[in-house]
């Protein structure tokens, strides 16, 4: 029995004599000052898209990604009021989105779009 005291204890005394080093590991900042890039660079993520929305009659309106996972706007378009206007900010990398049930390509400046 003292036998297995002594074994025990010489393992957590080596253990602990093990595991109290002193971490010497030095992270290394990398170096942006000498990274060259393009003037010309786009450092945006996302766009703004302007849409001017229209229809004969009342509708909901709602803005989403092709695959409805992700809604941009949701809002009601009256006809008595004419246009109704929606500025969005999107990810660059989403090249259509779903007007109601209408996939519609976007485009660079304000788009019309007729419900």
């Amino acid at each position: 029995m003292k036998k297995q005291l002594y074994f025990f204890g010489a393992v957590l005394l080596v253990l602990l004599i093990s595991g109290c080093r002193k971490n010497t590991f030095e992270p290394v900042e990398p170096d942006f000052v000498s990274s060259q890039f393009e003037e010309q660079f786009d450092w945006n993520t996302t766009r703004i898209v302007e849409l001017e929305i229209k229809s004969d009659a009342d509708h909901f309106v709602q803005i989403s990604s092709v695959d409805n996972k992700v809604r941009y706007h949701r809002g009601v378009y009256q006809a008595s009021n004419g246009v109704y206007s929606v500025t969005l900010s999107i990810p660059k990398t989403v090249k259509e989105i779903k007007i109601n049930a209408t996939i519609v390509t976007l485009s660079d400046g304000v788009m019309s779009i007729h419900l």
